[in-house]
């Protein structure tokens, strides 16, 4: 990856200063928690660049939501959750709700309404959890053609980055080695996580120049 954009996007353990403007990254791995962990800390925005957040949720977004503003402060101010109205959100985000994640059609509406309000400013978005998505639609590639045409094409158009987090141990109803190659043939970085122990995530990377073939986080 060549360098495009200086202004950094901070996040200790990450260089993800050295991430080109409307870069897209993938996170995939069996430890719900570190993925979580790892998804909060990119994609809550930065008070200091006048960044906004754009999420989409499914389980578990009120402790995603929580883990953002522990990584970064005030960073749920600026975040906006779209999630199913079943959902629960803490206070702080703005937050849209759709009747189904699983409509990619009226998902992909609801992201690109949420990103093109976005546009002026730098902006993070994200996905957690892919893989909850993919359980839910009939044609898995309705996923693939969701995050091509809605997700990834609103980055590259923007100077922003984006993250999308897919549980390796999901049911999907098709083999999940197939969907994870799938998808990160699309995306600019994979994070495959390697292991999680002792406050440490351990991930093996593919397309980060910078980072090399392997990146520990504490």
């Amino acid at each position: 990856m060549s360098l495009r954009n200086t202004t950094p996007f901070d996040l200790v353990g990450f260089p993800v200063e050295t991430l080109d403007a409307g870069s897209s990254v993938l996170v995939t791995g069996d430890d719900s928690d570190a993925l979580a962990e790892t998804f909060a800390g990119l994609v809550g925005p930065s008070p200091d660049h006048s960044e906004t957040g754009v999420v989409v949720g499914t389980d578990d977004i009120d402790s995603v939501v929580e883990r953002v503003g522990r990584h970064r402060r005030g960073a749920t101010d600026r975040l906006h959750v779209l999630t199913e109205s079943s959902q629960r959100v803490p206070n702080g985000p703005e937050t849209t709700t759709v009747d189904d994640t699983g409509d990619m059609t009226a998902l992909g509406m609801h992201l690109s309404e949420e990103l093109t309000d976005a546009r002026d400013d730098r902006f993070r978005t994200g996905i957690f959890l892919c893989s909850d998505i993919c359980r839910q639609v009939d044609d898995i590639r309705s996923v693939y053609r969701f995050l091509n045409t809605s997700f990834l094409s609103n980055l590259r158009r923007n100077e922003a980055i984006g993250v999308c987090t897919v549980e390796t141990d999901a049911d999907v109803r098709t083999n999940m080695d197939s969907v994870v190659k799938s998808m990160a043939s699309s995306f600019d970085v994979h994070l495959s996580l390697a292991d999680a122990s002792r406050g440490e995530f351990r991930f093996d990377v593919d397309g980060w120049d910078e980072v090399g073939e392997r990146l520990t986080v504490s």
